[in-house]
């Protein structure tokens, strides 16, 4: 039977050493990661509700569901609208995968809001994939239309700060620098009061948001809690909404203080 105190002793270490790791990555690659966490949801329900749109196409390629060619489910899932019969996971990983180059990219807010309108054109029938296409031709065709609406919004509210890169390639979103921007809006300094106000939201909301800038998974913030991952999830989808509208406003006003400091510099 193994030693209960060796096994916690060992997971500990290990924790300690992924901490150690992931703070030797750049701040905007975990200020990122904090991000990404708060827009699972929306980029987890787009994954999925363009993976429903693929079956109802017979795209080739597509994820085993419970074991089984997934399209076997084709005849059930008729569209976007019958995406609440696939397993909740179905496609999350292209969704965040979707979502992270658009925050890479152009910031949390337009990611947001990219994200939600092509949900809606999704789910609204606007989407056209053509019948028996390979999953990557399905999945470029939504990543386009995403970025193309991510491109319209930065345009239309024409951001003082160019957050668009001129090529026309998503960034290496492996690559920690690709977080640059982010990094110089929001700083670790700045990070301190968004902390203070966290405070204000729920006793665990900052400790939560540090445990993610450490790099700490939901287990893992679930044992400092000593509580049950389930648990750290249903409190992540009550508070989700609040903790990123005070991530987003501070990121905005950090934004225009920078800007402002280049516009309008002090005499010296």
């Amino acid at each position: 039977m193994p030693n209960l105190a060796n096994t916690e002793g060992i997971a500990q270490r290990a924790r300690h050493l992924s901490r150690r790791i992931f703070a030797s990555l750049p701040w905007g690659y975990r200020l990122a990661h904090l991000f990404a966490v708060l827009g699972a949801d929306n980029a987890s329900t787009l994954g999925r509700s363009a993976y429903a749109l693929f079956l109802e196409a017979a795209v080739q390629g597509m994820p085993d569901i419970g074991g089984r060619n997934a399209l076997d489910f084709a005849p059930e899932i008729r569209g976007p609208n019958d995406a609440h019969k696939l397993p909740p996971d179905y496609g999350r990983i292209f969704g965040a995968r979707l979502f992270r180059a658009l925050l890479a990219r152009f910031g949390p807010e337009i990611a947001e809001e990219a994200t939600a309108d092509t949900l809606i054109k999704i789910v609204r029938g606007r989407v056209h994939v053509r019948n028996g296409a390979n999953l990557s031709e399905a999945e470029a065709l939504v990543s386009t239309i995403a970025l193309n609406s991510a491109r319209d919004l930065a345009r239309g509210e024409q951001r003082r700060r160019k957050w668009v890169q001129d090529d026309d390639g998503y960034p290496d979103i492996e690559d920690p620098t690709a977080f640059a921007e982010m990094e110089n809006a929001l700083s670790p300094r700045e990070m301190q009061r968004v902390l203070q106000e966290l405070d204000r939201i729920h006793p665990r909301a900052r400790s939560f948001a540090e445990a993610l800038l450490d790099g700490d998974s939901k287990a893992e913030i679930a044992r400092s809690w000593n509580v049950t991952p389930s648990y750290v999830s249903r409190w992540l989808s009550e508070h989700r909404a609040e903790l990123a509208a005070v991530l987003q406003r501070h990121l905005r006003l950090a934004r225009r203080y920078n800007y402002d400091r280049r516009a309008y510099p002090l005499a010296t």
